[in-house]
């Protein structure tokens, strides 16, 4: 019987054993639920977690919002440009009307010119500079002076450009505080100061110019370019068909017309020419006699010598 009770005790214990193992080994191959990973991380870990999350959530304007460019807040540089053709039929006041124009939209005009004489059918060119913000009302203003044959408007965009030279203005001014602060600061040789001056003088020269055109194209941003041709057409019918007399009258007066024009120019040459004529003509004149005056006693010599030389083989 003690027999019997030892090896069921042995044979009880060795199953609960057993058990214990396996219980144990599928415990350790078997994956934790996400609760029971959350539930394993420390504090620390979770607090990790949280701001890492937090980093990776796009905020409002950043560049992981496909919806908001980056470029929303740049300012746009755009150059305008716009060319009038008006038709009058009085031409003499158009010249203080575009002035009066002008200087009510805080423009200037840049270039000018103006073609007839009174009489005759006169036009006229102004290109002006206009601020932006004043642009349209001018163009509005400018097209009443007379009939608007036509419009024509171009715009060109230099964003880029503007801001890229910006960029390496910036840039220069940076390397220029540097080079300043080295030649203050270093107490090496001459020779390498002079090197450093030099470095110095050619960023500066770059700098000036690039700060040029940074003016000049912030200018053409800022003021618009309008140019206005004005042309008159006074007393203007239009051409009908004339008879044979009116034919043979217009023809004859335009052929006085440019007969009048020929004698016109023909004397303006004459006059043009004439000085050089008294500073060119007479002495060439009177080169010319005198060698033809030596040319003649050498010819006379010449014939005399052979008349005498045949005489002389007569005899």
């Amino acid at each position: 019987m003690k027999a019997i009770s030892l090896f069921c005790s042995v044979s009880l214990w060795t199953i609960i054993f057993c058990v214990s193992a396996s219980g144990c080994g599928s415990s350790e191959s078997m994956p934790l639920s996400k609760s029971e990973q959350f539930a394993s991380t420390g504090s620390e870990d979770v607090s990790d977690i949280n701001e890492i999350a937090m980093n990776q959530v796009p905020t409002e304007g950043s560049s992981l919002d496909p919806e908001v460019s980056e470029d929303s807040a740049v300012e746009r540089k755009i150059i305008y440009e716009s060319e009038l053709r008006i038709e009058v039929t009085s031409f003499d006041d158009i010249p203080a009307r575009v002035k009066d124009v002008v200087k009510a939209h805080d423009g200037y005009v840049a270039s000018s010119s103006l073609d007839g004489i009174s009489g005759t059918r006169r036009s006229g060119t102004w290109v002006i500079k206009v601020p932006i913000r004043k642009y349209a009302d001018f163009l509005d203003q400018a097209g009443k002076l007379g009939e608007l044959q036509s419009q024509n408007e171009n715009s060109t965009e230099v964003t880029a450009q503007f801001y890229d030279l910006e960029g390496r203005i910036r840039t220069k001014k940076q390397e220029e505080s540097r080079m300043l602060k080295h030649l203050e600061e270093d107490t090496a040789k001459l020779e390498e100061t002079l090197a450093v001056e030099r470095e110095l003088m050619r960023i500066r020269t770059e700098l000036e110019s690039m700060q040029g055109r940074m003016r000049l194209l912030a200018h053409q941003v800022d003021f618009s370019t309008v140019t206005l041709h004005v042309q008159e057409y006074r007393d203007y019918q239009p051409e009908q068909q004339l008879g044979f007399m009116a034919e043979v009258q217009r023809t004859f007066s335009v052929s006085i017309s440019r007969l009048v024009v020929f004698i016109r120019t023909l004397a303006i040459v004459l006059v043009g020419v004439l000085p050089w004529v008294l500073v060119l003509f007479l002495p060439a004149l009177f080169i010319v006699r005198w060698c033809s005056s030596w040319l003649n006693k050498l010819l006379t010599s010449f014939i005399q010598g052979w008349r005498k030389w045949w005489n002389i083989k007569i005899q």
